[in-house]
């Protein structure tokens, strides 16, 4: 025989669409191989419209002597449109990573790389992020992109173990081969 439950009736009902919350972190002073997990379209109570790249720590440069991330570490960078660097930082997060010139990014390039489709998975991308003290006193963590890495470079960084690791079932080759596809047909 069961016990009566002190839960009120419904009480779950709808969990089953309920979409899980990942803990990730914003990015920390270092130096790092990032993997783009998802980018995507936010809306905040706080800050209102925004756009945000999630991404997976794969390689670490430099951590800022202990302060930074670690490898598999999950990490969100927030680009909201309240800020006046908005369309700056949006148009050199997707000028690095797709390799071209930041000045020819527009709407539509932008409107691509955050629709919810996520092209950008998987591919990999150059950070460096460091501490900034303005005159008014405050500090900041400035985050720039650096280049998109082709995945044959990330297999010689970090080697075919923390491949398997964060590019699951042979990926990192899968990733390789489809680069070297879209080159020959260039």
């Amino acid at each position: 025989m069961s016990t009566p439950s002190a839960l009120p009736a419904g009480l779950f009902s709808g969990i089953k669409e309920a979409k899980v919350n990942v803990s990730s972190e914003y990015i920390r002073p270092g130096r790092y191989l990032m993997r783009i997990d998802a980018t995507k379209y936010l809306q905040t109570r706080k800050s209102g419209d925004g756009v945000a790249a999630e991404m997976t720590v794969v390689h670490v440069f430099d951590n800022d002597t202990g302060r930074g991330h670690s490898a598999g570490a999950e990490v969100s960078q927030l680009f909201l449109k309240k800020s006046e660097y908005f369309f700056s930082d949006v148009k050199s997060f997707v000028g690095a990573v797709m390799e071209v010139d930041p000045a020819v990014i527009g709407t539509e390039e932008a409107t691509q790389v955050f629709d919810g489709s996520n092209p950008l998975a998987g591919m990999v991308v150059e950070v460096s992020a460091r501490q900034i003290t303005t005159q008014k006193n405050s500090v900041f963590t400035k985050v720039s992109f650096i280049r998109h890495v082709p995945p044959a470079e990330v297999l010689t960084q970090i080697g075919e173990e923390a491949c398997e690791r964060f590019f699951p079932q042979g990926g990192i080759y899968k990733l390789i081969q489809t680069e070297q596809q879209l080159a020959s047909a260039a």
